[in-house]
């Protein structure tokens, strides 16, 4: 049983039951990169880098490879996998299954999965054999809670946020916030960054004892609320102020939330990690 079978969210039938291409599509997460961003992706790999892929001597694997978009831009040597391999270039096979001892540089865009679970599977996948690893992943890969999932062995290069409409899905444009990252090896350990939800200033409550709310999902994530009476915990996240109450929102509305709510697969939002990172980030400033 592969790894995809096991997330049963989004695992299609087998492959031999009546199932559309769409479903397939659709069960295993396959968003299509579109061409021009794939050339750029290599590009900037090669820049970050500084190597050529064309004459390296390490080998180059697209693990996920869908309908090759990468691979037009790849040497022709390059050893490509998919479940669903749809070009003949591709070999099928699961690539949470290969096992290699050999380096080799890891490039493309892994499905995402629920969560992100299966993109942080195939990062780490990759990690017991790359020496670089340049995916094309959500913007939730940005956070800190994410990257502190991902093996310590490799460092991020260098990112690029990518273009909102980057990729195709059941031959249609469609929005996805992604990121380009490049991860290099390092003897290095990265440190797990421990994220914080408290601070001596504020405490996160039950809206019956808050001072205010904050907005936690959507396009006015992190807007500040005096007026939460009729609002819910499920998108909202209400506060007590430890020190004055204008004083505490005073500090609360200097707060800029758009560059945390944007890094995300889908609906806006922020984290009481990214709350409590940004105000104690404020204060340091102010001081």
């Amino acid at each position: 049983m592969s790894i995809y079978q096991n997330q049963k969210s989004f695992i299609p039938a087998p492959v031999d039951l009546p199932i559309s291409s769409k479903e397939l599509s659709r069960n295993l997460d396959k968003f299509y990169t579109k061409p021009e961003i794939a050339r750029q992706c290599v590009a900037d790999f090669e820049s970050w880098t500084g190597i050529n892929l064309n004459t390296t001597k390490t080998d180059i694997l697209e693990p996920s490879a869908g309908a090759g978009a990468f691979l037009d831009f790849l040497p022709s040597r390059t050893l490509a996998y998919d479940l669903l391999p749809e070009d003949p270039r591709i070999a099928q096979q699961d690539f949470l299954k290969l096992e290699r001892r050999t380096p080799a540089i890891v490039i493309g865009n892994p499905p995402f999965g629920r969560s992100c679970c299966l993109a942080i599977q195939f990062f780490n996948h990759a990690v017991t054999f790359a020496d670089q690893i340049a995916f094309i992943v959500p913007r939730t890969f940005e956070k800190v809670s994410i990257q502190n999932r991902l093996a310590p062995q490799f460092h991020l290069l260098e990112k690029r946020v990518l273009e909102c409409d980057s990729f195709t899905f059941e031959g249609k444009s469609h929005p996805v916030p992604c990121v380009f990252q490049v991860w290099q090896r390092s003897e290095n350990l990265r440190p797990k960054i421990k994220l914080r939800t408290e601070h001596p200033d504020f405490k996160f409550v039950a809206r019956a004892d808050a001072d205010f709310a904050v907005q936690r999902v959507g396009s006015r994530a992190g807007a500040v609320k005096e007026n939460f009476e009729n609002l819910v915990e499920t998108t909202h996240y209400f506060i007590r102020a430890n020190i004055p109450v204008q004083e505490q929102l005073a500090l609360f509305r200097e707060i800029d939330f758009s560059e945390v709510k944007a890094r995300t697969a889908g609906q806006a939002s922020v984290a009481k990690t990214e709350i409590v990172a940004l105000y104690s980030e404020l204060k340091a400033n102010s001081r």
